[in-house]
């Protein structure tokens, strides 16, 4: 795994940068007239583990540290 940086506000917190996955949920369909038909939202996440758990975070929020 990668060693990166994750922005929480104005700190950096030093994480381990997993991978970058797509989060999916269902909405239902809205019972008014007119209204939303339904599907499926999706959009991307990073994973990272800080203090050995995992979160899930924007991708724009992580720093990636260059290995050399």
């Amino acid at each position: 795994m990668q060693e990166c940086y994750i922005k929480d506000g104005e700190d950096l917190i030093e994480a381990e940068f997993i991978g970058i996955y797509q989060h999916s949920r269902v909405i239902e369909p809205s019972p008014m007239l007119g209204g939303h038909p339904g599907g499926v939202i999706a959009h991307p996440i990073a994973l990272v583990r800080v203090n050995n758990r995992f979160r899930q975070v924007n991708p724009f929020d992580v720093v990636m540290v260059e290995e050399d």
